[in-house]
């Protein structure tokens, strides 16, 4: 599995692991040159 899949894969959780978690978090995700996905928190900014 190359590394941009890797994370791709990360991302594709995501969603499942902010529903889990009770708490209020931002989530990135990016490699050295560029944002693979970015989840923003609700109350976060």
């Amino acid at each position: 599995m190359y590394r941009a899949e890797s994370l791709e894969s990360i991302a594709a959780i995501i969603p499942i692991m902010r529903l889990a978690i009770l708490k209020d978090l931002s989530i990135a995700i990016c490699d050295k040159t560029q944002f693979i996905a970015c989840f923003p928190g609700i109350r976060l900014i």
